[in-house]
């Protein structure tokens, strides 16, 4: 009994379901024929809001299933521009469609069986009570006495046994339906689990930044002051030594191990995080590297001021390692660098005119500028024919 009242419930939802659906057609339709004339755009947008607004309540009951919808711009244009674009509205605007021919027509059939159910099933107590001379007709059969009665009861109890059934069936077609058409495609799910990855990625990319600058910070303050400190305090002993020749030797070979060792601990900071990256960006540490190459190195830089500092790492030790290379193996007289942004994207092509013919060695260090680049999504090509000239280009997304 519980269950046909939850059906009986769920029936006049369909209905009243088939018409919201009727309606949302029909404001659709008339608020995109009066955009026509530069009039309807603010209808279409609050249609569309009360489309998502209806579909969303239908997902929550859908096992509460995530919505599809884009984050949308702030302006009704742009709003319109993008749910017109955007494949879930208009699977939406098909799932109130199919509702309304669907659901309408089936409820408005189930609760005619039902009420002719119930009214047959009342024709022997009708019978009863009929005032003398009345004549009674249910369900389009004439009572007249306790035989027609029993008929019209059989048939009351055939009607609501095929109402329950296609309640059944009614019920169960509109979950399918609507779990088809607002539950998120495949290709959905695929992206949004991309960009919930991508996000993951940029947020340990910045930890790991920030450890490292912390590091940095830690080694540049601590280690580093300590090590400058004993230097200096190395070289006035070798001064207080006087003419002790052997301590004065001792004490200069400490203060050449310590001075080597400070060396070594500023390499192991710039290879952290150049300094000048913080200074001046990443414009300003490629300008510093072409300043020290062996060759002569042409810069042509345009990118924002500031930069995600993963990026700017990335492209300064990619900048270095090629330069270097290039300087080394190519025989190369001349290098050119070039960094642009286009597109979203920030790419950076290195050619020199040395003889080329560079192939990449597994562990070498262009397959460990690869690797690192994969990280911030980024690409690593190499076109190095016999003869030259070698050209390297590395691409990533650029967030500014």
């Amino acid at each position: 009994m519980k269950r046909w009242f939850r059906g009986s419930r769920d029936v006049l939802v369909m209905v009243s379901a088939g018409l919201a659906a009727l309606a949302l057609i029909l404001a659709t339709l008339a608020s995109a024929l009066l955009c026509l004339v530069g009039i309807g755009l603010p209808l279409l947008d609050l249609t569309f809001k009360a489309l998502r607004r209806r579909a969303n309540r239908r997902r929550r009951r859908l096992d509460d299933a995530p919505a599809p919808y884009p984050v949308l711009p702030d302006s009704i244009v742009g709003r319109l521009r993008a749910q017109v674009c955007d494949v879930a509205i208009w699977r939406d605007l098909t799932w109130a469609l199919a509702s309304f021919v669907l659901l309408l027509p089936g409820g408005l059939i189930i609760v005619y069986l039902w009420m002719s159910a119930i009214a047959g099933l009342a024709a022997p107590l009708l019978l009863v009570f009929r005032p003398d001379g009345a004549t009674l007709s249910l369900n389009g059969q004439l009572v007249t006495g306790p035989a027609t009665a029993g008929m019209v009861v059989l048939q009351a109890l055939s009607a609501g046994v095929l109402a329950f059934l296609l309640q059944i069936l009614l019920l169960s077609a509109e979950r399918l339906l609507a779990g088809y058409l607002l539950r998120p495609t495949r290709r959905a799910v695929l992206a949004g689990r991309l960009a919930e990855l991508n996000e993951n990625r940029a947020d340990a990319l910045d930890s790991w930044e920030a450890k490292l600058r912390r590091i940095e910070r830690d080694l540049h303050d601590g280690a580093q002051a300590q090590l400058t400190a004993l230097t200096m305090n190395l070289g006035m002993a070798e001064q207080l030594a006087g003419e002790d020749e052997p301590v004065r030797r001792l004490v200069a070979d400490a203060r050449a191990s310590a001075s080597t060792a400070l060396e070594g601990l500023r390499d192991i900071v710039r290879g952290i995080h150049p300094p000048v990256l913080a200074e001046r960006g990443l414009s300003g540490g490629l300008e510093e590297l072409a300043l020290a190459a062996a060759v002569p190195v042409q810069l042509s830089t345009d990118v924002p001021r500031s930069l995600p500092a993963p990026l700017e790492s990335a492209l300064y030790f990619t900048a270095a390692e090629l330069i270097t290379n290039a300087t080394r193996h190519s025989g190369c007289d001349q290098i050119d660098v070039t960094v642009a942004t286009r597109d979203g994207m920030i790419r950076m092509t290195v050619r020199d005119n040395g003889a080329g013919d560079m192939v990449p060695r597994a562990g070498g260090g262009i397959e460990g500028l690869r690797r690192r680049l994969s990280a911030l999504d980024g690409r690593l090509r190499v076109d190095s024919p016999t003869g030259g000239p070698t050209v390297i280009t590395a691409e990533m997304p650029c967030v500014s």
